[in-house]
């Protein structure tokens, strides 16, 4: 049912005046549209960047950091978002989730990003899974999958 069906119907059962829904017929010809998901990506856009950057500069700088020091931020940082999304979230369930906050849906997804760079960096650098490369590949992707589904996240998915 589209807005003027709706309106109509109001009008019908006595819901709203005629001034009312003359005033709703406006509003609904300006045909005014929502800027949410324009913002929604904005934001994904920026922790994408965020998280590229970091790579970035840690690339750069990685004689003075250190690859101990890398790993260990990159692990506590992704631990840290994933702590934050368990606390935030509701429990599980199978219906579509409304999350609580704006920042659950992006710190989720700097979590995951941190994750697979994580473990990516522990593969490449100190070969944590030997030769098995598929290995560390399979692990970041079944972490994702589970938390993707658990926290009903398009984006993680």
């Amino acid at each position: 049912m589209n807005e003027k069906e709706l309106a109509n119907q109001w009008l019908n059962e006595g819901l709203i005046t005629e001034d009312s829904f003359s005033k709703l017929n406006e509003h609904i010809k300006l045909n005014p549209f929502s800027v949410h998901r324009h913002l929604q990506i904005a934001l994904y856009l920026g922790v994408t960047f965020l998280a590229a950057g970091l790579g970035i500069l840690i690339y750069k700088n990685i004689s003075n950091i250190g690859h101990i020091t890398v790993v260990s931020a990159t692990g506590i940082l992704s631990l840290a978002c994933f702590v934050y999304c368990f606390l935030q979230s509701k429990p599980f369930t199978f219906e579509r989730l409304v999350h609580p906050s704006v920042w659950f849906d992006y710190m989720l997804l700097l979590g995951s990003l941190l994750l697979v760079t994580f473990i990516g960096y522990l593969q490449f650098e100190f070969k944590f899974f030997g030769e098995q490369y598929g290995l560390a590949t399979f692990i970041t992707c079944v972490i994702l999958f589970a938390a993707a589904y658990y926290f009903d996240h398009l984006g993680v998915l």
